[in-house]
């Protein structure tokens, strides 16, 4: 298949890792802290980045005190700034590294093995797995919603502008390769369609997350049949308006 996309690309790697409520455009191995943070001990690290999935998760990246994250990850604030630049660098770290490192977990054989299936199959089955990586990660989906819902904040524009175009293109290699296969009628723009599709995902996403929360309870409980039927829905809506029928 001329230019098929495999797992073994980076920049596939990053759009699979980010689907999902974390629907934001970043690049493979971008981390962003400094070289002493790497030289910790493992457990330290986890114990600093669990820390600050939990105060980025409660209060957003405004209002996250890097107090808080220094005293309950046990470091001095000293330590703190020889590990990061800023709460921004670490932020960016969690975004980046952390979420995708969790997200490989949820790659089904359908998504390590994308040039064997049509399009649709491929898009339903990365959706349901953000589903699920939404479902069990609590924490890390509110982050990703935070990110959602503050489009014009300094921090998304940074990550926007540095890698935006990097996800334009792989949604564009994926639009290319099921229009080579004849998944879509005659006619269909691939590029409108590399366009709308992010916001039509992260949108539907959006809608799942919102109309199945329980009260007092944080984040998707499990994907119900009400959920399944959304995204049944969007995939009917896809393939009723661009598929091969």
């Amino acid at each position: 298949m001329r230019n098929a996309i495999k797992l073994d690309n980076p920049a596939f790697r990053v759009y699979i890792v980010t689907m999902g409520s974390c629907d934001f455009m970043v690049t493979w191995g971008g981390c962003m802290p400094k070289e002493t943070f790497f030289n910790l001990p493992e457990e330290k690290r986890r114990l600093i980045e669990n820390t600050a999935i939990t105060e980025f998760a409660s209060c957003g990246f405004d209002k996250a005190s890097i107090n808080i994250i220094v005293q309950n990850s046990r470091i001095s604030k000293g330590s703190f700034y020889q590990y990061f630049t800023d709460k921004k660098d670490l932020f960016l770290h969690i975004l980046i590294s952390v979420i995708a490192e969790k997200k490989l977990a949820y790659l089904s054989p359908v998504l390590t093995n994308p040039e064997k299936h049509d399009f649709f199959t491929f898009i339903k089955e990365l959706f349901i797995s953000g589903l699920k990586f939404a479902s069990e990660n609590p924490e890390l989906e509110k982050i990703g919603l935070w990110i959602m819902n503050n489009t014009n904040h300094p921090v998304y524009k940074e990550l926007f502008k540095k890698t935006g175009n990097i996800s334009m293109n792989i949604y564009k290699t994926i639009v290319s390769e099921a229009q080579s296969r004849g998944d879509f009628r005659d006619g269909v723009d691939g590029d409108f369609i590399s366009h709308i599709l992010p916001s039509l995902m992260t949108g539907s996403m959006d809608y799942c997350l919102k109309t199945s929360k329980k009260e007092g309870v944080t984040g998707l409980t499990g994907i119900s049949d009400e959920i399944m039927e959304t995204v049944d829905l969007m995939m009917e809506f896809i393939k009723e308006g661009i598929g091969n029928n």
